[in-house]
């Protein structure tokens, strides 16, 4: 329907518009372009576009396009619906003015027979054809008056006194709003609460009177099942009693139409009791069965109400269950929903989803005679209908029309079903309904050419019909909004605003009229929910009705949301994302390549392991080198036992290690190691002297560095050589040191024990017998038995002169040594005379990192360490090497890989203090690093849920042997499964979590209905506010209310820290750089909670001020990024925390690389750059020279074999990469390390402490009064130096200085507030608080449904940052407090105690909730239950109420749930109370101490377990979670 010449391509082609268009924007295009840039708009159904419909308001906009695109229109039939025959061109003309063009039609019937489109025809217009024709058999089938029997007219006379009554009742559901407006204001659209009450008995009637006693009776219980779904959502308490009386007289209407037909059975009963009208079509179905030329059946039965479809589908079902002749049918039903577009539950989907499923049925055959509303007549894609039956009268010609072109296949019948009284009326509708058939085809067909196009004073009249012009963004072509499109864009925005589940956003209307001698106008006035911005009354335009000035209105009032940021540019409302230009500042430091998984525990990454630049160099002949020394000093004491006392003493020795370094080292802290009898101090004596060494003296001590790492530890990897560059290894190079006067390197020791013996090598027979075996000679020495296939080491503690071999066996199975060795060992003893050694086992463990006999030693190995043991001296190889040396050595991976890392985080606390601007004093006597106790038997709560395997089950029959199924059958089934699982993909619930369809399925229960209601009052987006801790479980009960303790008020000490420019100490950064895999004695944990309760703090603080206009939403969703894994992880990248970071265990004879070694240089760039597999390292042949010097010949380079990469080539590099100086971190490592430094800074940092004259007005005089305010600094200087907030935001500035007003408006006074707040005096008692500013403590009690509150607004803003502070205030508590706690235990004592539930029980108790503000029936409702169920357990909080489900959490089975308000109420104080002390925490801290220092002190000492967590230590369970 076009009138162009010339047809010019565009950037886009074609734009499919549906009827359900969007009226807020003219269209969607792919970029946003504007019409101009469209060539072609298709219409479907385009008889619809006149009057205010979407597709009009389109073309309207067509008068600002100087180019508009081509409109193709395609419809069944011009009108819309009743229409004199004088009045049908006139209907056509509006028709054809709508698109800027004219009807056009095939130019003759004869070519409606097939597809014809004349390529002659001049291209002028677009020509619309019909490919086949609807032109089915019309027939009538006329039926009788229904003839009611004496029970039928009684129900429905008490039906009708039902109807009277209600008439009587009297609900006043007057909005308390009105106490608050105009006296010439009114609501526009009192709602009627009993309107749908009568409705539904009237419509009972109805379908009584139509469809006879035994339809009546199916509809009876459908009504039921509506009233019941009712009373489900009922919060007023003469509502519910009204409810039940109707409720009570369907079930006296039910049970005497039952009784009425009791005398009856089977089909006779359906059949008697039916009325006429549903005999007949009856009748119908049975011409079509017995007809033998019919084809299969295919049927559409349209009906003029909703309800009736319902009730026939269900007489349908019954008559198919009773009469064989019928078992044919397959019925089901299909009406149109009245939805609510904006509502965002699961209902309006879970309906839509039920009628696709039943549509999918009807077009695959598995349904055979659906009956439909007329929702089915157009705009829906249904199969060709062998028969269509119209059940009521036709209304109108587009109706008619539109039913029978359902009637598509060649030999269709139409059925109209007649009652005989009104056959004359019928038939002359019938006969004008042809005329105008008529009429169209006489004016219309092949009359193309004849007729005008619509005028242009006809299209500029519809562009200026609207009383109000339009808004356009940004002038014409650009997103507009009028009249029409207003109302619904408005109530599209209030439903957008973020609400709990019991509370749905509205605007509120009122009509304001004026009577006065130039007439009556009207002008409608609009109240916006007090989440949105605009809380002064928007005035729309005087208009001459209600309905215009509701539109002006609205048009107004979207017209302002728009100018104050509320929709966008497309006239959309705004997500409740932030905009991310205005922070763009904040987030700099993301890559421009989106990372969805970045910041994931899963994901890994490779970074390069850092190096200390003190101890990178290189260690040359004739350089100054700095020697350092290695002092062990146990700390437990010297026992008696001569076992424990040789080894206390070989610690003491004078004779040790130290290590040489190419700069001289910084302080160190001294820490501790673990032997099995205790701990031992290690203290660093760093810079002892400074020495040059000759070539040969620097290649001596080389060759006893490897001689330690190699022969004695066996630890060194043969593909490691000596690093000659001093870049890719930690030059730590090890040296005996004589530890007297003159500490010097022993020179004497390395010369004289350059080798060691083979501990496996067996002595000649000569040398055996010849042993001379002393004290001198044996005692103290390190000795191992050389007939064992893996000698152990031990250190001979005594030489038992009054022993040898052939002395009796300690135990009674050997008589003798020599017996014990001949069996045992098979080994005979050539010299028996020589004295037994009484040794003691040397540990093969060489971390020494945690004490080892907490870790639950095997028994075998501590026998092995404790008990006395004898060796014979033959049988032995004894080594020379000095064995204090010997015994120390075992401790040098652990110190060595210890003093690496200290040095790496004292680089990184001398850049940050220095970049910080610290106080250097805090950098030097460090205190020495200890053992967290609570670690010992810690371990990290990731565990790997194992699954039992899925079996699949086959069909077998009793032979146990497959069935086959036709292959055709099996292909459908495949088909239809696919389809079902495509279907539910498209939906975020399961099939098998549906309820039971109440509405085709009328035998359902109480319970049926209670789960279908809680089932679709999901909400089906996911809630952008960020959640709370998950709810614990306790293992026993916690009594909160019967506790005999008397309060003691506790402070918070590290509120008490005074600022002083503090940095935190090596041990602190040690805690904070050490993840939990890497199982030390700290690890980063209980700082990381510190950490993240600091953060989310100083971010909801930065955000709450900085900006003011942000709802709960955006502040949220702003925080959540702010403090995401991901922006950490960016933020650690940033300042190259992945290679300092420790996140795995020492293993010295796996993975670890000795200090000075390292894999040669060209080796490594080969297999770095993936020129080769990291497999090739175990191709190396380097001999020992090689590896000392660390030069490989080029003999040596040949015969290497190179691997290439491999298809497992990641996970070979991931073991290996240590080897390459690299290391894999997680990105959530990264993360909590970057909190873990922040919780060390802010304990460490302090407060800074500030003095404030405070002025407070009351009883008509002001008291003025000194106070001292609390500021958190400490932590801040980190963030800005980290990069969570930009040092240019100043943020302690930015809180110190923002002076925050609750008040909205200005003029409102004390009295205003007072209003409101009647018993503010009680709640202040209760609180323990009297607030300086009243109005913070309105804006905390106000829900957002209490709307007549203008002074502030509600308390989402207190909340959020309420969240954050009792977050901070109790994870402080938790980390003074409760020391003995493990991490874990730390992590479920703060989800305990900072959760919603334990949030709300304490409202509850304190008897807060008394004191909200709201207007919302049903959430008040759910308080109640939830008070009086903490009522009935004395307002104990334990197990039972820490589990209790939350909103989110709702399922079938009968809960209390704990409404979120409750919990919000609590933070919203809590936020009220720090801006109303000026910001002190200390304040806060003590008001919310005394209301919840029972549970702290009881959950501290019995801590609640996670409920997730208990679920995986459940070692039956084997959960799974989607």
């Amino acid at each position: 329907m076009a009138d162009e010449d010339k047809f010019t391509p565009r950037n886009y082609q074609v734009e499919l518009m549906e009827t359900a268009v969007e009226n807020n924007t003219i269209i969607y295009l792919p970029t946003g372009a504007d019409l101009e840039k469209v060539n072609l708009i298709v219409f479907d159904e385009c008889h619809r576009g006149v009057d205010d419909q979407p597709m009009r308001q389109v073309m309207k906009t067509f008068h600002s396009c100087l180019e508009p695109p081509r409109i193709l229109g395609l419809t069944a039939t011009l009108l819309n619906g009743n229409c004199k025959l004088g009045k049908v061109m006139d209907e056509v003309r509006a028709l054809e003015t709508t698109y800027h063009s004219k009807v056009a039609t095939v130019d003759g019937l004869d070519a409606v027979v097939g597809c014809v489109i004349d390529k002659n025809i001049k291209k002028k217009y677009i020509t619309v054809d019909f490919s086949y024709s609807t032109n089915p058999q019309e027939r009538f089938k006329y039926c009788e008056p229904s003839s009611l029997s004496s029970v039928d007219k009684a129900v429905i006379d008490r039906l009708h006194k039902i109807i009277d009554t209600l008439g009587f009742v009297k609900i006043d559901n007057c909005n308390n709003n009105q106490n608050f407006l105009a006296d010439n204001l009114k609501p526009l659209e009192p709602v009627d609460l009993l309107k749908r009450l009568k409705n539904l008995v009237a419509d009972l009637i109805i379908h009584v009177e139509m469809l006879g006693t035994f339809g009546g009776y199916k509809a009876c219980i459908a009504h039921m099942i509506q009233v019941e779904r009712i009373k489900k959502h009922c919060q007023d308490n003469l509502l519910f009693i009204v409810l039940n009386y109707v409720m009570t007289m369907l079930g006296w209407a039910k049970a005497v139409l039952k009784k009425s037909m009791d005398d009856y059975y089977g089909v006779d009963k359906i059949r008697k009791f039916s009325s006429d009208k549903v005999v007949k079509l009856f009748e119908v179905l049975e011409e079509y069965k017995a007809d033998p030329s019919s084809e299969e059946l295919c049927c559409l039965i349209f009906v003029k109400r909703r309800f009736t479809a319902k009730v026939i589908h269900h007489i349908l079902r019954s008559l198919k269950e009773v009469d064989q002749s019928f078992n044919y049918l397959k019925s089901n039903f299909m009406v149109g929903n009245k939805n609510n577009p904006y509502n965002d539950t699961r209902e309006n989907l879970f309906i839509m989803k039920k009628n696709r499923e039943v549509l999918d049925g009807f077009v695959n055959k598995e349904i055979n005679v659906l009956v439909s509303s007329n929702v089915l007549e157009e705009g829906i894609d249904i199969p060709k209908c062998t028969l269509v039956i119209k059940f009521d009268k036709v209304e109108d010609y587009r109706s008619y029309i539109q039913s029978k072109g359902r009637a598509r296949h060649k030999s269709s019948i139409y059925y109209t079903i007649v009652e005989r009284v009104e056959s004359k009326k019928f038939f002359e509708k019938y006969e004008e309904f042809q005329r105008i058939e008529a009429l169209l085809n006489d004016l219309l067909i092949g009359k193309n050419y004849e007729r005008e196009s619509p005028s242009k004073a006809d299209i500029v009249n519809m562009y200026n019909e609207d009383e109000v012009e339009p808004y356009y963004v940004n002038g014409p072509n650009s997103a507009q909004v009028n009249m029409t499109s207003a109302v619904s864009l408005l109530c599209r925005y209030c439903s957008s605003l973020s609400c709990d589940q019991y509370t749905t956003y509205a605007p509120e209307w009122y009509i304001d009229e004026q009577n006065n001698i130039l007439g009556n106008k009207v002008r409608v006035v609009i109240r916006l929910p007090i989440v949105c911005p605009i809380t002064e009354p928007i005035m729309g335009r005087y208009m001459t009705n209600k309905k215009n000035a509701k539109r002006a209105a609205a048009l107004e009032a979207c017209i302002q949301l728009h100018k104050c940021g509320e929709l966008d540019n497309n006239l959309l409302p705004l997500k409740k994302e932030f905009n991310e230009e205005d922070v763009s500042y904040l987030f700099e430091h993301w890559p421009s390549e989106r990372e969805p998984e970045a910041g994931n525990k899963k994901k890994k990454r490779l970074y390069n392991r850092e190096i200390a630049a003190c101890v990178q160099g290189e260690i040359q002949e004739n350089q100054t080198l700095y020697l350092h020394v290695i002092k062990l000093n146990p700390l437990y004491k010297r026992q008696d036992d001569f076992n424990q006392a040789i080894v206390y003493d070989l610690y003491k020795t004078m004779l040790c290690f130290g290590f040489l370094t190419p700069h001289p080292l910084p302080d160190l802290c001294k820490f501790p190691i673990f032997d099995s009898n205790g701990s031992i101090e290690v203290d660093i004596k760093i810079n002892v002297k400074q020495r040059t060494f000759t070539r040969e003296e620097i290649m001596a001590i080389r060759e006893f560095h490897y001689l330690i790492f190699n022969d004695l530890l066996e630890i060194l990897k043969p593909f490691l050589i000596f690093d000659n560059t001093g870049k890719n290894s930690e030059m730590l190079l090890v040296a005996p040191v004589q530890d007297v006067f003159d500490v010097d390197v022993d020179f004497d020791i390395i010369h004289k024990h350059n080798t060691l013996k083979n501990k496996s090598l067996e002595p000649s027979c000569s040398e055996r017998l010849n042993l001379r075996v002393t004290e001198e000679a044996y005692l103290h020495k390190i000795v191992s038995p050389w007939y064992r296939s893996q000698p152990t080491m031990y250190v001979v503690t005594r030489v038992c002169l009054d022993k040898n071999a052939l002395s009796s066996f300690p135990n009674q199975d050997y008589s003798t040594f020599v017996s014990y060795y001949e069996d045992k060992h098979s080994r005979k003893i050539l010299n028996p005379s020589q004295p037994l050694l009484i040794v003691k086992g040397l540990a093969a463990r060489l971390n020494a990192f945690k004490p080892r006999g907490r870790e639950g030693k095997k028994k075998r190995e501590k026998r092995y360490e404790e008990l006395e043991e004898y060796l014979i001296p033959e049988l032995v190889v004894k080594q020379d090497f000095p064995s204090c040396l010997w015994i120390q050595a075992r401790f040098l991976p652990s110190i060595l890989s210890r003093v690496a890392y200290i040095l790496k985080l004292q680089q990184l606390q001398d850049r940050i203090a220095r970049e910080i601007r610290a106080n250097e004093k805090y950098l030097r006597n460090c205190p020495p690093l200890q053992l967290d106790v609570h670690l010992l038997n810690y371990v990290p709560n990731d565990l790997q849920l194992i699954t039992p395997t899925d079996t699949s089950i086959s069909m077998t029959d009793g032979s146990n042997l497959p069935l086959e199924a036709p292959g055709a059958l099996l292909t459908q089934q495949h088909n239809k499964d696919f389809a079902m699982k495509m279907l539910e993909a498209e939906y975020s619930w399961r099939s098998i979590e549906e309820p039971k369809d109440i509405e085709r399925e009328i035998g359902v229960t109480i319970m049926d209905i209670e789960y279908y209601e809680t089932f679709i009052a999901q909400k089906t987006s996911k809630q952008t506010r960020l959640l709370k801790n998950e709810s614990p479980v306790k293992n026993q009960n916690l009594l909160a209310i019967a506790y005999d303790k008397k309060f003691e008020e506790k402070e918070l000490q590290i509120l008490a820290i005074r600022f002083d420019n503090q940095c935190p100490n090596l041990c602190d950064f040690y805690k904070a750089m050490t993840a939990a895999e890497a199982n030390d004695i700290v690890n980063l944990e209980r700082l990381e909670t510190l950490g993240d309760s600091f953060l989310k703090l100083i971010s909801s603080l930065y955000i709450y001020f900085k900006f003011p206009n942000y709802n709960e939403g955006k502040s949220t969703t702003l925080k959540g990024k702010i403090v995401s894994n991901k922006n950490l992880y960016y933020l650690a990248i940033r300042k190259s925390l992945g290679g300092i970071l420790k996140n795995s265990d020492l293993s010295p004879r796996d993975e670890w690389v000795p200090p000075c070694f390292c894999i040669p240089q060209m080796i490594n760039n080969s297999i770095k750059n993936r020129e080769y597999s990291v497999n090739s390292l175990f191709n190396c042949n380097i001999s020992p020279t090689e590896q000392i010097t660390g030069n490989l010949t080029r003999r040596t380079l040949d015969d290497m074999i190179y691997e290439g990469i491999t298809v497992d080539e990641e996970n070979s590099y991931a073991s290996m990469c240590s080897f390459l100086n690299k290391q894999y971190v997680s990105d959530k490592s990264m993360a909590d390390s970057v909190e873990a430094l922040l919780g060390a800074h802010f304990q460490s940092g302090g407060i800074r402490v500030k003095a404030e004259i405070i002025q407070v007005f009351e009883d008509g005089k002001f008291s003025i009064f000194y106070k001292m305010l609390t500021y958190l600094l400490g932590g801040i200087k980190f963030v800005e130096w980290i990069g969570i907030l930009p040092a240019s935001e100043n943020v302690q500035n930015l809180i110190e200085s923002s002076v925050v007003d609750p008040i909205l408006d200005k003029n409102a006074t004390l009295a205003n507030v007072n209003f409101h707040l009647p018993q503010w005096q009680e709640f202040e008692k209760r609180l323990g608080y009297h607030f300086n500013n009243r109005a913070f403590l309105l804006q905390a009690l106000t829900h957002s449904s209490y709307s007549p509150n203008r002074v502030t607004q509600s308390y989402e803003r207190l909340e959020f940052i309420g969240d954050a502070i009792l977050d901070f205030l109790i994870t402080c508590y938790i980390y003074e407090h409760c020391g003995v706690l493990n991490p874990g235990e730390v992590t479920d004592l703060r989800s305990a105690l900072v959760n919603n539930n334990t949030f709300a029980s304490l409202v509850v108790r304190c008897g807060f909730h008394k004191f909200l503000l709201m207007i919302n029936l049903k959430l008040q409702g759910h308080i109640d239950k939830f008070a009086e169920y903490l009522a009935t357990k004395n307002h104990v909080i334990d197990d039972e109420v820490l589990i209790l489900l939350e909103e989110k959490d709702l399922n079938m089975a009968e809960y209390v749930d704990v409404p979120k308000v409750l919990g919000d109420v609590f933070e919203a104080v809590a936020g009220a109370v720090y801006l109303d002390s000026n910001k002190d925490l200390k304040t806060v801290w003590r008001v919310f101490y005394k209301i919840m220092w029972k549970e702290i002190d009881l959950f501290s000492k019995n801590v609640p377990k996670n409920v997730i967590r208990r679920l995986y230590e459940c070692h039956t369970a084997y959960p799974t979670f989607r």
